[in-house]
């Protein structure tokens, strides 16, 4: 009902052009927050996690997130460009295959964390080539998990000027008069002090524009910012980058969304480890899928990380303040 609710535009009398521009603004940003159009979204928990938002402004990191990456990574041992095609947890230990180019490459551990983005995860049950294998498949209530959160998609066009002409503005954006396309370049960032514009495409048109090509994208950018700025806009950019995160192989999207079929509970059993025959916890689970409180955000992938090494320390090396494993007979009543 709401869906064919929907394809009627609002009469004159109850909202004029205007109104109806600033409001595909508002819609758009909604859709850019939970990364698919509202229509897929719950309308009772899409914003369950509103609660534990942090407070305070939000910032950009001016040399890239990339350099959290590479500073928490200094001392690791990264093995970059294997593909991997098989998660095997069916005996003792778990075994990870993968490809090297031509190369089969086997890794073998006592426990596997898996945080492959929860679009690969759903390629996964689907049998696609393309995407990991478990062995054995994960457990109805795991898949069952998969299959109900929403995973949706956001794209950025990042184009590279000479200097900046945007007059020291934060942020811009365009009211689009057709609802349709009301996510296509709908908010303009500019980057630290740089002549840098990152566009934003939400909702539908995230996925849409997925299609388009550079050529095509480059050009309806740029007649955007020529009907904002006039003469002071450069015909074309420097430079610019295009993410298409939806047909991503290592992606197959940007974040997750409570769909109608799923809630905040569901993160918490896309978070819960996987046995083996024997019960042993094997399979762990990581991403800002698996984080309720925090989720579709960097942060909530990097809080997932540190819970599940100590879910697997735990698991593996006992919990130093747990009854079972404390020492002081004392701290060990008060503990049980």
């Amino acid at each position: 009902m709401l869906g064919e609710f929907s394809k009627q535009e609002p009469p004159p009398v109850f909202m004029n052009e205007l109104d109806r521009s600033l409001i595909n603004f508002h819609f758009a940003n909604l859709e850019y927050g939970n990364g698919t159009s509202l229509f897929n979204s719950s309308m009772k928990d899409w914003n369950q996690d509103d609660d534990y938002e942090f407070e305070g402004p939000h910032c950009m990191v001016r040399e890239g997130l990339d350099t959290l990456t590479t500073s928490l990574s200094n001392g690791l041992v990264v093995e970059l460009g294997q593909v991997v095609e098989q998660i095997d947890y069916s005996n003792n230990g778990v075994r990870v295959k993968c490809v090297y180019g031509n190369k089969e490459i086997v890794h073998t551990a006592d426990a596997c964390l898996c945080t492959v983005p929860l679009g690969v995860l759903k390629r996964s049950l689907s049998g696609k080539a393309d995407a990991p294998v478990f062995l054995p498949s994960l457990p109805a209530w795991k898949q069952k998990a998969i299959e109900s959160l929403g995973f949706g998609n956001l794209n950025k066009v990042i184009l590279t000027f000479e200097k900046p002409f945007w007059n020291q503005l934060q942020a811009f954006g365009r009211a689009a008069e057709n609802s349709l396309s009301r996510g296509e370049f709908y908010i303009f960032y500019p980057v630290c002090d740089m002549p840098v514009l990152i566009a934003m495409m939400a909702g539908a048109s995230a996925f849409v524009t997925e299609s388009f090509s550079d050529e095509v994208i480059l050009s309806k950018a740029m007649k955007i910012l020529s009907s904002i700025f006039g003469q002071a806009c450069p015909r074309e950019p420097l430079d610019s980058v295009i993410t298409r995160w939806h047909t991503d192989a290592f992606a197959r999207g940007c974040y997750s969304y409570v769909s109608p079929d799923s809630s905040g509970d569901t993160y918490d059993e896309l978070a819960m480890p996987v046995c083996d025959a024997q019960g042993r916890l094997k399979v762990f689970f990581a991403g800002e899928h698996t984080n309720r409180n925090y989720p579709s955000s960097v942060h909530g992938a990097f809080l997932s990380g540190l819970r599940e090494a100590g879910r697997i320390a735990d698991e593996l090396i006992g919990c130093p303040y747990s009854p079972f494993y404390c020492e002081d007979e004392e701290m060990s009543s008060l503990l049980e």
